[in-house]
């Protein structure tokens, strides 16, 4: 950008194709699903693993995983345990 009210300084830097940019970076070569309801998750499954069991009776492992929930789900309290 050229100086003015819009631009940037110093380390700072400008997504022009937005911000979608940053975690499709992050997932690249990893298995992201989107839209898939867990049912359970349990943590230190079989050597410290994660299990994650879906609405369709599927279960992922891996030694990592992220899990997200939307504010209306949370403020449901739809989530019963997170531990």
């Amino acid at each position: 950008l050229e100086p003015g009210p819009l631009a940037y300084e110093g380390g700072d830097c400008v997504f022009p194709r937005g911000f979608a940019q940053i975690p499709a970076a992050l997932a690249e070569g990893v298995d992201v699903r989107y839209n898939e309801v867990v049912r359970e998750v349990k943590w230190g499954y079989e050597d410290e693993l994660v299990a994650l069991t879906t609405d369709s009776g599927i279960t992922w492992t891996g030694t990592k995983a992220l899990v997200t929930a939307s504010v209306g789900l949370v403020l449901q309290q739809s989530i019963l345990s997170l531990g």
